[in-house]
């Protein structure tokens, strides 16, 4: 599908949900110095969304010269948050045991996410054993499958707020809603308050998604084709 978003659409959802590193430096009461060394130094998160300004030169003989004038990150406000505690751990420590904390909280509040949540030993049977259990093995594998996407900013685009917590319940809104949207029509009524709750959940945690992006997104593919059969 066509992209027909207007670039002045998708600017306003960029600005109005995603911060300047100024802006974070100035939210976190943090340096913009010392915001890039946590960044750069994999304590938090980096940015999720980059606008760059472009001036082309064209001529028919040598075609065009594209040069970058402006380039622009953009972080998520669950940054601020983590900025803020990451600069607290340094201070009795280097960047190198920050960010072996920051991921060891991040792995201890998975742990307490799946204990909570009851459609995670179905999602996630991976994780438990016959008793129920949490496997080593289990957090490991989703921790290794996540953990990066957490870091290079791309939980950034698809979570309201960024948590453990969070992209365990996405992960199960998206695996109920794909199940509801492969079976067959004979099934698909049996499944239909399971799919309800779990578009609500996905409505409640996942990100909006920029206008140039949703199409693309769980949201688009999976939550509006679910929405769109309510009214049909």
């Amino acid at each position: 599908m066509s992209n027909t978003a207007s670039v002045e659409e998708i600017t306003s959802y960029i600005k109005n949900n995603y911060l300047t590193i100024e802006q974070l430096a100035n939210r976190s009461s943090i340096s913009l110095d010392r915001l890039e060394e946590l960044i750069n130094n994999y304590c938090i998160p980096k940015h999720s969304h980059v606008t760059s300004k472009q001036v082309i030169f064209h001529t028919d003989i040598f075609g065009e010269s594209v040069f970058v004038e402006e380039k622009t990150f953009y972080y998520h406000p669950s940054l601020i948050k983590l900025a803020m505690k990451a600069n607290q751990y340094l201070v009795s420590t280097n960047f190198i045991d920050v960010a072996r904390e920051m991921k060891a909280d991040f792995t201890n509040e998975l742990c307490q996410a799946l204990s909570e949540i009851d459609d995670a030993k179905h999602v996630f049977d991976h994780c438990f054993d016959s008793e129920g259990n949490l496997l080593a093995d289990g957090i490991e594998k989703i921790m290794t499958e996540h953990w990066s996407y957490i870091m290079d900013g791309t939980y950034g685009v698809c979570l309201k707020e960024i948590s453990a917590k969070n992209m365990i319940l996405k992960n199960i809104a998206v695996s109920i809603l794909e199940e509801w949207i492969n079976c067959t029509n004979q099934n698909k009524n049996h499944l239909h308050d399971r799919a309800r709750y779990a578009a609500a959940l996905y409505d409640r945690i996942a990100s909006d998604f920029g206008p140039h992006e949703i199409q693309r997104s769980t949201r688009g593919k999976l939550f509006k084709q679910f929405d769109a059969s309510l009214h049909t």
